[in-house]
């Protein structure tokens, strides 16, 4: 599987980006509401993840491991707007400007400073620069459940990350230190073509740069910062379709998955992924998600 160069953590929130649907002013209402969600594994379906809502709002995700429940996120609001999402072991804080998220930031339960601050730049109504800064002395892998809505705005680039942190980590034995880590974005329409990004760390950087294609369907999570299914998660949740092909260059290697669908309606209800690197250290493979509405 791809190691990313953007150092997020693995398990986490979803949020509403305001600005993918303006007339609910932070609030994910969908006109066809998940509520579940599978793996198919080996012809079986595993329980991934079980979306509840209060009336048209959504007020938790169960996440699922080996039929049992692993972890909830649960959200809260101000009137129609999401300020909140908070687990057992740490919580995410949203701050707006008018009808844009402005701010995020990510804390451990018990700690004051933030483990990770998200900062948002606008061009229009879409969301041009997304910059981060990771601190990484207040990550510890052995928590189970982070919040971390970077995963859900691109998570294509979240594949892997906890042996990444953890390698980083012993390298600094335990030292402070921060990650810069920069995505800019291209729209064409409702869909973000390509993404290119930058880390910095010290005197180190590193650049990759991924581009999408889409179907001409609705994306169910489209509203959403989006949520994790799988394996693999090459969805931008910021977009109004489904992608096809993702492809990735980073330094002499790419990454290239390919989704095809099967709908009901305007909906997905299966996607098929396969997931192909040209390096020879990375196997290929494939996995389903089934989508079941309420």
């Amino acid at each position: 599987m791809k190691k990313c160069i953007v150092f997020c953590f693995c398990f986490a929130a979803l949020a509403l980006f305001s600005t993918c649907n303006k007339d609910q002013d932070g609030v994910y209402n969908p006109s066809k509401k998940i509520h579940k969600i599978y793996y198919l594994k080996e012809d079986v379906q595993e329980l991934q993840e079980v979306w509840n809502w209060n009336g048209n709002m959504l007020s938790s995700i169960d996440y699922y491991l080996d039929g049992v429940v692993y972890y909830t996120n649960s959200f809260y609001y101000d009137n129609d707007r999401l300020t909140t999402i908070q687990n057992e072991t740490s919580y995410a804080t949203f701050n707006y400007d008018g009808d844009k998220i402005d701010g995020i930031k990510i804390f451990w339960n018990g700690v004051e400073d933030p483990s990770t601050i998200y900062s948002f730049e606008y061009k229009g109504n879409k969301l041009s620069t997304l910059k981060i800064i990771l601190k990484e002395n207040l990550i510890s892998p052995t928590k189970k459940n982070l919040v971390n809505p970077l995963k859900y705005i691109l998570p294509q680039f979240c594949n892997d990350i906890e042996k990444v942190v953890v390698k980083c980590m012993d390298e600094t034995k335990g030292k402070y230190q921060t990650e810069t880590i920069t995505l800019n974005l291209t729209w064409s329409g409702g869909n973000i073509t390509q993404v290119k990004t930058s880390v910095v760390e010290g005197s180190y950087t590193m650049q990759e740069e991924t581009k999408c294609t889409y179907d001409n369907k609705e994306n169910p999570v489209k509203g959403f910062l989006g949520v994790y299914t799988g394996g693999v998660a090459d969805n931008f949740h910021c977009n109004k379709n489904n992608v096809l092909t993702s492809n990735t260059l980073e330094g002499i290697y790419t990454y290239t998955v390919t989704n095809s669908y099967e709908y009901e309606g305007n909906y997905p209800v299966k996607k098929n992924s396969i997931v192909h690197s040209s390096s020879q250290y990375v196997d290929d493979y494939s996995e389903t998600i089934i989508y079941e509405y309420e």
